[in-house]
């Protein structure tokens, strides 16, 4: 009899041991492989990192209307939460584009500002950040130089092929010395899920960036709608890319794809890219946008938990 009551107990602890191991399963397939850059030491590293599952939130997505007309209008008030961004390279190469403050003194940007996957380079050696800049006016906050670099393993070393595909990881997140939100204000972010075709298609979205003219840059803004939807799914994850025909330019990469002040997406590829398919023309650009694992992954350096 005793026997017999030690097995039930054994059985009973089996039960809620394997409830356990689903649970903390399913926790582990949260997760997101992040290559990192200490601008301090040089140090590059790899590491999984598990980022708080928030819980879901109501969607705040108005119905914005288009301000003017289709083209690119130069901002006369730039906004101080809008950052030009120069990446200069190991080679000696440079780049700029333009990033966004989402809170403390974390910017969002798109993966290649901050990492070359073109040549060999990799990850930038130095990246400077203005917020606000702008060539009539300056740098109001000056310059700020980045400690920490992140972008996605996925982007960094596991995507080949066209350009689509790598678009779909295109994300990279700078941190600075500084907690510059206090001075700039910060964008909110937004996550998208299975309602993606409700949220974007045919929606009136605004882009703010940089042109390409370097140091001389300034703010300029577009809008227009969201004109075709493109789903990935990868581990379990779906990731999602926006098509639209808002005008940008090569200084216009990392951008908020936004609403108001909420940004739903970051500018990754425009139509002069390489091709989709080999010989095909591209009429459109393409956004990344923020999926519920871009959306706790930025958060937890926000909140200073990564």
């Amino acid at each position: 009899m005793k026997l017999k009551k030690f097995f039930s107990i054994l059985l009973i602890l089996g039960v809620i041991l394997s409830l356990f191991s689903i649970g903390a399963n399913a926790d582990s397939n949260y997760h997101i492989d992040v290559v990192t850059k200490d601008m301090t030491t040089g140090e590059i590293y790899t590491e999984r990192v598990y980022p708080t599952n928030r819980p879901d939130l109501p969607s705040t997505r108005s119905s914005n209307s288009i301000i003017g007309d289709m083209d690119r209008e130069p901002l006369d008030d730039p906004k101080d939460s809008i950052c030009y961004i120069e990446s200069t390279f190991s080679d000696g190469s440079g780049i700029t584009g333009t990033g966004f403050v989402v809170g403390n003194n974390i910017v969002v940007t798109a993966g290649h500002v901050i990492y070359d996957k073109s040549g060999e380079t990799g990850y930038a050696v130095k990246v400077d950040v203005y917020p606000g800049h702008s060539a009539g006016k300056g740098s109001p906050f000056g310059k700020f130089n980045s400690t920490s670099l992140h972008v996605t393993n996925n982007y960094a070393y596991e995507s080949t092929g066209s350009d689509i595909t790598r678009a779909y990881y295109d994300i990279g997140i700078i941190e600075l010395g500084t907690n510059i939100e206090a001075k700039t204000g910060s964008w909110a972010l937004e996550y998208t899920g299975y309602n993606f075709n409700d949220v974007f298609l045919n929606q009136n979205f605004s882009i703010i960036g940089y042109d390409d003219h370097g140091i001389n840059s300034s703010q300029y803004y577009s809008a227009g709608k969201v004109t075709g939807v493109q789903t990935m799914i990868n581990d379990g994850i779906r990731y999602y890319l926006a098509s639209h025909v808002i005008d940008t330019t090569h200084g216009t990469s990392g951008s908020p794809l936004h609403q108001g002040n909420t940004a739903f997406g970051v500018h990754v590829m425009g139509t002069i890219d390489t091709p989709v398919i080999p010989g095909e023309t591209r009429t459109e650009n393409s956004d990344l946008v923020i999926n519920k694992l871009y959306y706790d992954w930025i958060y937890d350096y926000v909140d200073g938990i990564l």
